[in-house]
């Protein structure tokens, strides 16, 4: 079990959460601070859910962070979070502290109706409906979102982008719109790259030792567009994404048969998605669909690019991968601090083979004070593969198994 955690953050965050406890809020001059803390304990059976040893019941899942906000002038603001998982045993990135977002805001135009936004720097692209939601605990509608799209394994490397956001909002009388376009380069974590333990893994039958590596990563493109319609009662949300990016990685391998050379690239990954949500009364009902194809390229040589003597691996290999997935959620509110919900959730790996993955859901939650957050939930799942993308080499589609998640949450 690991303890590994960023004990510089945690003296920084610690005593302003515990002042924040008694205050409810903090500004410095005119900088406000917000953050949050999170405990969480997961027990599964039959396999690792989410990070390492849940099988045994498993306290290391914790979160914290920070975030500052100031606005040097009425139609400018700097923003910036940083934050900490500490889960996810077998993928280190996890354990590190990342920043979530360091961007610059201008408002561009503005009128009765219109809205002209630029943001520019280091940003967390979205994803659904609940993106700006994945960091934060106590805006999490549960303890873990939806695992087939809102992937914890990998959200530190694949969502994040380097560039600017430009968004428009158009104010009618039945609702408000706003479509945005981002671009820019990968803002891709390379210590979150599972291709060495994968390398690792496979090329142990054969007496090959992986010794020691360097992984490069590439600077590539990101390209977004994303249009929200949201009803002025609130009563309706409706959104579609498409996202496009590419990704080259170059890993150098010293091994006990010499220093290798692999490179992993993905030509193209797009993404498509639909995300509905209809709250009426008491209830919230919410769907949201995605459609990926991706468009892989590998190739493992000697250093000079000349084939591996004697390698049973193919000096070089060409891929494809479709896959759809979606869930539906339906949440009952009891009160306005107690709620419970059922999930469905669905992943199809269409190509290269037709496999699919099956996940119910079953929790609730109570907010006893504001800002804090108590969460329970229980799954029913067919299939493995949510741990992160190493497990790749083990998934198996027809494992039944059984997991609960608790978590209590405090946000300032």
């Amino acid at each position: 079990m690991s303890y590994r955690s960023n004990s510089l953050l945690m003296f920084i965050v610690m005593p302003v959460l515990i002042f924040a406890s008694t205050v409810n809020a903090y500004e410095l001059g005119p900088i406000k601070v917000h953050g949050y803390l999170s405990q969480a304990y997961i027990n599964s059976d039959h396999y690792d859910f989410i990070g390492n040893e849940t099988q045994d019941g498993s306290w290391e899942h914790r979160e914290y962070g920070l975030s500052l906000f100031y606005r040097p002038t009425s139609r400018s603001y700097i923003a910036t979070q940083i934050s900490n998982r500490t889960s996810l045993d077998n993928n280190p990135n996890t354990n590190e502290t990342p920043i979530d977002y360091l961007v610059i805001g201008f408002n561009i135009h503005s009128d009765y109706r219109n809205q002209l936004n630029l943001r520019i720097g280091d940003m967390r692209a979205e994803q659904g409906l609940y993106s700006t939601a994945l960091n934060v605990p106590t805006n999490r509608d549960a303890v873990f979102l939806p695992q087939n799209l809102y992937d914890d394994a990998i959200r530190n490397s694949f969502y994040g982008v380097r560039g600017f956001d430009l968004t428009w909002t158009r104010q009618f009388k039945n609702g408000d719109l706003d479509v945005s376009l981002t671009a820019g380069l990968n803002r891709w974590d390379k210590s979150n790259y599972w291709g060495p333990t994968v390398f690792g893994v496979a090329a142990a039958p054969f007496g090959i030792s992986l010794l020691d590596y360097q992984v490069n990563v590439a600077p590539s493109p990101y390209r977004q567009a994303k249009a929200q319609y949201v009803t002025a009662d609130m009563g309706w949300k409706l959104l579609f994404i498409y996202r496009y990016y590419e990704l080259s990685i170059e890993s150098d391998y010293i091994t006990n048969i010499g220093a290798l050379k692999f490179v992993d690239t993905f030509e193209h990954d797009i993404r498509k998605i639909i995300s509905i949500e209809r709250e009426w009364q008491n209830w919230l009902l919410t769907f949201e669909y995605q459609n990926q194809h991706v468009k892989t390229s590998s190739a493992l040589t000697m250093t000079d690019g000349s084939p591996i003597p004697g390698s049973p691996f193919p000096p070089a290999t060409q891929g494809a991968g479709k896959t759809e997935l979606w869930y539906l959620q339906s949440r009952y509110f009891f009160t306005s601090r107690w709620d419970a919900f059922v999930r469905y959730e669905k992943y199809i790996d269409a190509i290269p083979a037709s496999d699919t993955r099956h996940t119910w859901v079953f929790g609730g939650g109570w907010k006893p004070y504001d800002g804090v957050k108590v969460r329970a939930e229980y799954y029913l799942n067919k299939g493995t593969g949510f741990k992160a993308a190493v497990d790749a080499l083990g998934w198996d589609y027809h494992r039944y198994w059984r997991a609960f998640a608790f978590s209590v949450s405090y946000q300032f």
